[in-house]
């Protein structure tokens, strides 16, 4: 049954429950005969002798593998956006303040970028609804291949979506990240045969120069976004 998915520290612990109580309950990782891993729920409790010694362990357990499947499912629906995979207001808010916690602790930048997609409506209505959520799907994907690993890129709804760049250094290199999302989203999409083009506008807002909140951010960045569409779209501003 050992799964090997529990180190030395687990199983010291483990024991040393099962040694000064003389029971134990908690999730564990089992492996099956045919190499298969699974969780399970597991009460271990020790048997006595008429001396009071321990003899023996009893254990019971219960295959879990279907309540976590359905705690994965509730945690992405709450989370995620079902259309892009990319993570959803709620998330957005969620990763923006552990940036924020993060950018007071050590004295640094957080830039919140908003990104309105240009021409997307025309796309909706002159292609239909399904075309227009494939162009979201794409647009997602080229949006993941423009920042880092650590940048947090999320959907708000719509054709709005955000990204927020911790650790930011310099505000030109917010510039630079700017202009290449833009340049990557102005190359067409082939949407099943359907070649579109499109664009983005995007506002910028930096922590703390332009706000020493989540919602001041959200708020300078919005209205940045706005000044870019005023000035011609496929472009960016900075809030001032």
């Amino acid at each position: 049954l050992r799964s090997g998915r529990h180190d030395q520290h687990f199983y010291a612990s483990f024991w040393q429950t099962l040694h000064d109580t003389g029971r134990w309950s908690g999730e564990m990782w089992h492996r099956r005969k045919n190499g298969d891993l699974y969780p399970v729920w597991e009460t271990i409790a020790g048997v006595r002798a008429p001396e009071g010694q321990i003899v023996e362990y009893v254990a019971f357990f219960n295959d879990i593998t279907a309540r976590k499947q359905a705690e994965q499912e509730i945690f992405y629906r709450a989370n995620y956006d079902p259309l892009t995979g990319l993570p959803n207001r709620s998330l957005f808010h969620e990763r923006l303040e552990q940036a924020l916690k993060q950018a007071r602790r050590y004295d640094r930048q957080v830039a919140l970028m908003f990104a309105d997609l240009d021409r997307f409506k025309q796309v909706n209505d002159t292609l239909g609804h399904s075309v227009g959520d494939r162009l979201l799907y794409q647009v997602a994907m080229r949006l993941g291949v423009c920042v880092r690993d650590t940048d947090t890129v999320a959907r708000l709804g719509g054709d709005e979506f955000v990204v927020v760049l911790p650790n930011v250094v310099e505000e030109s290199d917010v510039g630079i990240v700017a202009e290449k999302i833009i340049a990557c989203l102005v190359e067409p999409f082939d949407l099943a045969g359907h070649i579109v083009h499109i664009g983005a506008s995007i506002g910028i807002a930096l922590y703390p120069g332009h706000g020493d909140d989540s919602e001041d951010l959200v708020r300078h960045a919005d209205l940045a976004m706005y000044q870019a569409k005023l000035a011609g779209r496929s472009t960016y501003r900075v809030y001032e």
